[in-house]
């Protein structure tokens, strides 16, 4: 098993790569427990810091990109508002929440997408389904969970509207949260085995490059922001260049063996 420590020096993780193939290289701790991932990407931004391009001036990696409160509200409306409620309320708790996935990328492309998911990166265990149901303490509406997975379900009904003080009609049927996990494949087209993970890793299994989009909504003091979240202005997450694939129209997968894990990703790929 390849795997590197937190304090291993670039070089290694270079070595590593080369020698190996792998284009994504495990992070453990001293107990060998899996922490988090590493990537081409993450050595291509420590590349970017230590090789600054031509003239001194540093090569834009889109680390520092952001999508503002006032482009989520003009693409999607209404449902903004539930986006920053979300927000707040989990600030207020502590918990480090990122919104993912299509709606991110619908929103770069001024679509209007109401499948609103978001991922909790949180070290307690049913952190997603703990956030669902404060919610809905909090604001109304139903809950439904499956522990397996720590996935959790909030739908939104009338009690909800009214608590938020906005028309129903112009909001989503649900809101999905889950916790910050990653997966493997024990043979093609099985279903995944999951385990806890980072929001890296998380983004890391799913389909497209394009779909590994994230914002982030806020910040625990337990795991430190990868930026200074604002109300007005949340960070954007690319870990695996999916604005760049999105601004060229490209449908891109995570890894080589990525349909034969999971062979329906052809047919999502022709219909993206």
């Amino acid at each position: 098993t390849i795997t590197l420590t937190p304090d291993a020096p670039a070089a290694l993780l270079e070595k590593k790569m080369v020698e190996s193939g792998w284009g994504r290289i495990p992070v453990v701790d001293d107990s060998g427990r899996l922490i988090g991932i590493v990537t081409r990407t993450d050595l291509l931004k420590h590349w970017a810091e230590v090789h600054p391009g031509a003239g001194g001036t540093p090569i834009d990696t889109g680390s520092t990109q952001t999508l503002s409160q006032a482009e989520i509200t003009r693409v999607l409306g209404t449902p903004a508002a539930l986006i920053e409620r979300i927000a707040a309320h989990a600030a207020s708790k502590g918990e480090t929440v990122y919104m993912v996935g299509g709606v991110v990328r619908d929103i770069l492309l001024e679509r209007r997408n109401l499948d609103l998911d978001f991922v909790v990166e949180s070290p307690h265990e049913g952190a997603a389904i703990h956030m669902a149901e404060t919610l809905q303490a909090r604001f109304g509406g139903k809950v439904t969970s499956f522990k397996p997975f720590g996935t959790a379900k909030w739908r939104i009904d009338q009690s909800v509207a009214d608590a938020l003080n906005l028309p129903l009609e112009t909001l989503p049927d649900h809101v999905d949260f889950a916790a910050a996990r990653s997966e493997f494949y024990e043979y093609p087209t099985a279903l995944p085995t999951t385990y806890a993970g980072g929001i890296k890793l998380d983004l890391a299994r799913r389909d497209f490059s394009i779909n590994t989009l994230a914002v982030q909504l806020s910040a625990s003091s337990s795991i430190p922001p990868a930026r200074p979240v604002k109300t007005e202005s949340y960070p954007l997450i690319d870990e695996f260049g999916g604005v760049r694939d999105l601004r060229e129209g490209v449908i891109r997968v995570l890894h080589s063996l990525s349909f034969i894990d999971d062979p329906t990703r052809i047919l999502r790929a022709a219909r993206f």
